[in-house]
């Protein structure tokens, strides 16, 4: 059993250490970290197109996972929504460097285009519409745009994706499937049930902006964690 443990716990980290590779890539070629969903003036956030969708371009294509990927991406067309005709059967497929093996309930033959990673919005309630400079402000937000420079206590203080259990949903889809903001009513944050974790015992995987990713205790203060989430802080 506790080799089953360690062996889904590596995998998972593995899974989001190439979301944050290429999350950097990413950043290195538009200068910016993704938005929180493909910017489209025509669709509420919900129904965009999530920031997981623009990783596929940037990941390395060496393995056969990250060239499905990019055949995914290909079959997408950025201008509709998620679940609009051609992008629903996308939004259904199967995206293993999404899915963390340990997920408590999840059933790949019903959900095997469901993501278990979530991007970080910020604190508090709709984190994801606030502007450019709020100090409850995450990296993944609807309309604004954050650049490396941006985060004031530097990108290996900063997080930004871990996993979850619950409230799950397709890879493709802007809104809580991939985007999750530190709602304080929702405290404590990490565990079974609640926002984040709920796959590992003890704890969480999570990605930070410099593309490491780390186990992090369960127990860490709720306080410490929103820090962690924000991009503007005090210096």
């Amino acid at each position: 059993v506790e080799l089953r443990v360690r062996s889904q716990r590596l995998e998972c980290l593995n899974n989001l250490r190439q979301v944050g590779e290429s999350v950097l890539n990413y950043q290195g070629a538009n200068n910016a970290f993704p938005p929180g969903a493909i910017p489209n003036a025509a669709l509420a956030p919900e129904k965009r197109l999530s920031w997981l969708t623009t990783l596929p371009p940037f990941m390395e294509q060496k393995t056969k996972n990250a060239r499905d990927a990019q055949t995914l991406y290909e079959r997408l067309d950025l201008s509709l929504a998620w679940d609009a005709d051609g992008n629903a059967a996308v939004a259904h497929a199967a995206v293993p460097f999404c899915r963390c093996p340990a997920h408590p309930t999840d059933d790949p033959r019903i959900t095997k285009g469901h993501t278990h990673y979530v991007g970080f919005a910020g604190v508090g309630r709709d984190a994801a519409e606030l502007p450019r400079g709020d100090p409850g402000a995450g990296i993944f937000g609807y309309d604004r745009v954050v650049r490396g420079a941006d985060l004031t206590a530097g990108a290996t203080q900063t997080l930004l994706a871990t996993e979850t259990s619950r409230d799950n949903g397709p890879w493709t889809a802007g809104g809580l499937p991939t985007v999750r903001d530190l709602d304080r009513a929702d405290a404590p944050y990490i565990g079974p049930g609640r926002a984040f974790g709920g796959m590992h015992p003890h704890g969480l995987n999570v990605l930070r902006a410099d593309g490491g990713a780390d186990f992090m205790a369960d127990d860490v203060a709720p306080s410490f964690f929103e820090t962690l989430t924000r991009v503007w802080r005090e210096k």
